[in-house]
């Protein structure tokens, strides 16, 4: 498959919007299992490399990775670290879930489809058909995002154990900080 293609067929399953940068997305090669977004001069100057000569082993921010897949699903999967120059202009592959969907996700980095309790979520997760998926939680007056996989049955975070732990504590600890806090300014008063 040609950069080209690549590109397109991300763009299509992505619904990635026309407002998107898709020049700034970087391979350094049309066989290449890493897909790279970089600035706009970092671009030109991998491009002026006409003659190949530029060794280029990192650029940018990794936002998409090959995962070997069955059947026709798009095997590109979204990188946790690249999601926050994709989500803005993605239009396919969001699952919005509520706090206790999002935070059995955390927990137990993947859950079955008809355990889904946010209305709605478990219809629109079987009508995107498999591949990546993007779960999305309004929380606090921002957006977090983790990005996952959507089997036949399952849901499965592509996010590693450290970044869920720090979510973990952010989102789920921190309720629990402040009913501690109440409780020690109780006491004192």
């Amino acid at each position: 498959m040609d950069k080209g293609s690549l590109v397109e067929r991300a763009v299509e399953f992505y619904g990635l919007t026309d407002a998107f940068p898709k020049e700034q997305l970087f391979t350094s090669s049309a066989t290449s299992n890493k897909v790279y977004f970089v600035s706009a001069a970092v671009k030109e100057l991998l491009e002026a490399d006409g003659k190949g000569q530029l060794h280029t082993v990192h650029a940018g921010v990794k936002v998409l990775e090959k995962n070997p897949t069955k059947g026709d699903i798009f095997d590109y999967r979204l990188r946790q670290e690249g999601v926050p120059f994709l989500k803005p202009y993605m239009t396919k592959r969001i699952l919005k879930l509520g706090m206790p969907d999002f935070t059995t996700l955390i927990k137990r980095r993947a859950m079955l489809m008809s355990d889904l309790k946010t209305e709605g979520a478990e219809e629109k997760a079987r009508e995107m058909g498999g591949g990546c998926i993007l779960f999305v939680l309004e929380w606090d007056g921002e957006e977090v995002f983790l990005a996952g996989w959507r089997g036949t049955q399952q849901l499965t975070l592509f996010v590693s154990k450290f970044e869920l732990q720090a979510l973990g504590h952010k989102l789920i600890g921190h309720g629990e900080e402040k009913k501690e806090g109440e409780k020690e300014g109780e006491k004192e008063g």
